[in-house]
């Protein structure tokens, strides 16, 4: 089983295996308190909470491939329930969505203890001042209008992380 983590086609699929099984097997000989074998970081976690099918595609795949662990929602009430039954490091939100819109879904959040400080970027391809006003008062990080670039958003992402 090792040997398959370690060669042949199953290598490019795992990925990071190879570098946490070497690690494993430099331990094995050594005494427990001897073994240096620091816990690989683990990934950030993105919810992407969007109506639009391709754009949720489009973001899940560009952010898989930037390294972080994405969930995907279709809209707020999905992404609450998403919110309350896993560890989320950064909620990415449409604004205009059915069943519950990304403003309800900030409200939501932030009545939550456990939820309150998560960042938030909310997104839209409608621009509304107050609404904007509305979602920085609840605490979103940024409002990011579409479309935009997807090295803008990843900036976005890098700084709210950061400061959280």
């Amino acid at each position: 089983m090792l040997q398959s983590l370690l060669s042949g086609p199953s290598l490019g699929i795992l990925g990071g295996a190879y570098s946490i099984s070497t690690m494993y097997l430099s331990c094995v000989s050594r005494k427990q308190t001897d073994c240096a074998m620091k816990k690989p970081e683990r990934k950030k976690i993105i919810l992407i909470i969007e109506d639009d099918s391709a754009i949720l595609n489009l973001f899940s795949l560009a952010l898989h491939t930037r390294g972080f662990d994405v969930l995907e929602a279709n809209n707020g009430l999905e992404g609450l329930k998403f919110l309350k039954n896993n560890q989320i490091d950064l909620v990415l939100t449409d604004w205009k969505m059915p069943n519950m819109n990304g403003l309800s879904l900030l409200n939501r959040m932030r009545d939550s203890e456990r939820l309150k400080n998560l960042p938030v970027i909310m997104m839209s391809a409608s621009e509304y001042p107050r609404v904007t006003e509305k979602a920085y008062d609840l605490g979103a990080c940024t409002w990011i209008k579409k479309p935009f670039k997807f090295n803008k958003l990843l900036t976005n992402i890098e700084e709210a992380l950061a400061q959280n």
